[in-house]
């Protein structure tokens, strides 16, 4: 697969609709809403596709007891070869779009998130909508004191 290929990155933001075990009405609207299609430069079909491969992965995984999908796939890979951080920033994006669609923030959207945010260097806004999902928006990092004024 090329470097920041639509195809690539389209199975990141697919990635985020299987993350929690189903895929809901909000979650959905929430990629029609971001345009996902126009985003990546994907056709219709393309994208329906992409799902269909998902699809049958999620339904592969389903089938071996504590098998996720992200364990069946080459994520990290996926990960590695988007490169361009306004495709890496596109793409963190929808998947926070498609993850906050149902008010819920389920583990595997989590562990998703947390692999976006270990894997690319995203603009500070980008990380703390991320991380507010991942942690909860009562999460906040504070600067460490001085360790020689403590003693």
């Amino acid at each position: 697969m090329p470097p920041n290929s639509p195809l690539t990155a389209g199975r990141i933001v697919g990635l985020a609709l299987f993350a929690n075990d189903e895929i809901n009405d909000a979650e959905l609207f929430a990629l029609h809403r971001v345009q996902v299609c126009h985003q990546l430069g994907l056709s219709r079909e393309c994208w329906q596709g992409l799902l269909a491969e998902l699809h049958d992965a999620f339904l592969h995984a389903r089938k071996r007891p504590r098998t996720t999908l992200a364990d069946l796939l080459p994520v990290q890979y996926w990960l590695n070869t988007v490169d361009d951080p306004d495709l890496q920033r596109r793409v963190a994006q929808m998947c926070a779009a498609v993850v906050s669609a149902d008010g819920f923030v389920d583990p595997g959207e989590a562990r998703l998130l947390r692999r976006l945010l270990g894997a690319w260097p995203l603009p500070a806004e980008d990380r703390e909508m991320l991380e507010a999902l991942v942690y909860g928006l009562d999460f906040e990092i504070r600067p460490r004191t001085d360790v020689d004024a403590l003693h």
